[in-house]
């Protein structure tokens, strides 16, 4: 009886999706973070690999993952200033945060002092908490009560499969010996996809209001 009841609740909630575009491109942002899923595994190896600190690889990775925490909690603080709470200002700005973490990341391949990778990995993750924290943020003003929690379920269970994938993918690639730099740069520009899509959308769905 469980299994059918589940059955139904996502049958329901993926006709919500299909008759509310709007809510399904907003779901969907996430998961084009989720393209860039391998650079978890990108920043673990360049810290081992290239920035080791004294030798010690533990230290080149935290200083990397210090970096990107500082970066994804500033994010949505700069994201308040700049939109007010106001969700007419953050669907443009989305897309602009793709572009941003693209942009930083790009410089994170080719810049080589340890100081200078900081930096980029620090502002890069504005981009990534922005979409993260103001996706969140309209879903649950545009989702009513009965299907939030089965939004949200699908929401979580398509970024966790495309952060799966890029990793596995990176992973492969990384382990046949290709520079880490080139991965990195690859990864840039699959942030690129969604800011385009997005971009798309927001003319398509919202009209005059979506662009801001």
């Amino acid at each position: 009886m469980g299994s059918v009841t589940g059955a139904r609740d996502l049958a329901e909630g993926a006709r919500y999706l299909a008759a509310h575009r709007q809510v399904a491109a907003v779901m969907l942002l996430k998961s084009g973070c989720g393209l860039a899923g391998a650079i978890s595994l990108l920043l673990t190896l360049s810290g081992e690999r290239i920035y080791a600190i004294g030798g010690r690889p533990d230290l080149g990775i935290s200083l990397l993952y210090v970096a990107r925490a500082l970066g994804t909690g500033i994010g949505p603080l700069l994201s308040r200033r700049i939109t007010g709470e106001l969700s007419s200002r953050m669907r443009p700005l989305l897309g602009i945060a793709f572009v941003w973490g693209a942009l930083w990341y790009a410089l994170f391949a080719i810049v080589h002092h340890p100081a200078l990778t900081f930096i980029c990995v620090v502002i890069a993750h504005f981009g990534g908490s922005i979409v993260w924290v103001d996706s969140t943020v309209l879903l649950q003003r545009m989702v009513p009560d009965e299907f939030r929690g089965r939004v949200f379920a699908a929401d979580m269970a398509m970024v966790t499969l495309m952060i799966a994938t890029s990793t596995w993918i990176y992973g492969e690639l990384a382990a046949l010996g290709i520079d880490l730099r080139l991965l990195a740069g690859a990864v840039t520009g699959s942030l690129l996809v969604p800011a385009a899509l997005w971009t798309v959308a927001g003319r398509r769905l919202w009209g005059r209001e979506g662009r801001g």
